[in-house]
């Protein structure tokens, strides 16, 4: 059966489509959604942090009761600043799970059995994670000569990460996680004192990261279960990604997303359903959400077909408007997405 799905923010997308499957449903109380995303190379462009006009997209999930939870390795600081960029105030899971930030007055979350939070910038802040100077003193006693985001030159994180002034300023604002530059011998060296001390080590697009047991999928747990307590009903969570630490994550997601980034797919979940996205951040991740939503309505309709193991399906539209070349931006971002499960629901 065709589905008729755009590719463009601001345009008539899946996000208006699917209305009749999850935007009732929602109101409806019978069944919600979580989105939860990476930001990096998922929501964000890899090279020059650009989102397009995702804001709007983000915001029409949200009226439509489907809040989108950062899910990064960001600090408090720089998720405050975008989450006011995009106009929304969904809780955030900070430093690859090291935190949670919440708005005190968004009523659809119940963190109350967390009690470990204060204030930061009229947000509520929950820690989880090692503190920032634990980590330093790690770092110092294993692996002192390693560059790190925090203490090491101004300038050479600028370049390093492409960011600077403020913005850069607020990544090295850390609280829970220290990102570490090691080459092969370091990293070999402090992984397993890691281990050892209670610590882990998580891989990125641009740094590895020393921070404590934590990671973006125990936190989802939590946040998950806040959402479920006050919807009182199940929740459905896609989570979108790029890079190894996001891979947990992906695989406590209902539906995992992997959004290309340099050309290829970096990290490959192991569950039922994977979309895996042929644009990069940003149009990759409009992309990945449009067939996660398509997917999960499929599965709530009974005439829709439901996804084989290792079998490949194309997501194609009539062409309604023309990119450049004379192909319709349908061809040009959704022709190629492949929407794949590696196992039935009956586990075979």
């Amino acid at each position: 059966m065709s589905r008729r799905i755009l590719s463009r923010a601001g345009r008539r997308t899946n996000l208006e489509r699917c209305d009749q499957f999850w935007g009732a449903s929602v109101s409806a109380g019978s069944k919600h959604i979580l989105i939860t995303t990476d930001l990096d190379g998922t929501l964000l462009n890899h090279d020059d942090y650009a989102f397009g006009a995702l804001a709007t997209s983000v915001q029409k999930l949200a009226k439509r009761g489907i809040p989108v939870v950062f899910n990064t390795s960001k600090t408090p600081a720089e998720c405050v600043e975008l989450q006011k960029k995009f106009g929304v105030s969904a809780p955030m899971i900070v430093e690859n799970g090291g935190g949670i930030l919440f708005h005190p007055q968004d009523c659809r979350f119940d963190f109350s059995k967390i009690t470990s939070e204060d204030s930061h910038d009229h947000w509520q802040l929950i820690r989880l994670g090692r503190s920032l100077s634990q980590l330093l003193a790690f770092k110092d006693a294993y692996c002192p000569e390693a560059p790190d985001l925090v203490s090491s030159a101004f300038d050479d994180m600028a370049e390093h990460t492409g960011l600077s002034g403020s913005a850069l300023d607020a990544a090295r604002r850390r609280l829970f996680s220290l990102p570490l530059i090691l080459n092969a011998e370091q990293y070999a060296r402090i992984e397993t004192k890691a281990f050892d001390f209670g610590y882990r080590i998580e891989s990125g697009a641009r740094f590895k990261t020393l921070q404590g047991r934590h990671d973006k999928s125990s936190t989802l747990t939590l946040v998950k279960e806040a959402f479920a307590k006050v919807a009182g009903s199940q929740v459905k969570v896609v989570a979108l990604g790029d890079a190894p630490n996001d891979q947990r994550m992906l695989e406590a997601g209902d539906v995992a997303v992997v959004v290309k980034r340099s050309g290829e797919h970096h990290v490959a979940p192991k569950v039922n359903k994977i979309i895996q996205t042929e644009a990069p951040a940003p149009d990759g991740w409009i992309e990945g959400v449009e067939a996660a939503l398509y997917l999960l309505a499929s599965r709530q309709n009974s005439a829709a077909d439901v996804v084989k193991a290792g079998t490949l399906r194309t997501l194609s539209a009539r062409p309604t408007s023309q990119a450049p070349g004379g192909r319709s931006l349908d061809s040009v971002y959704l022709a190629k997405k492949r929407v794949v499960t590696e196992k039935n629901n009956d586990g075979r």
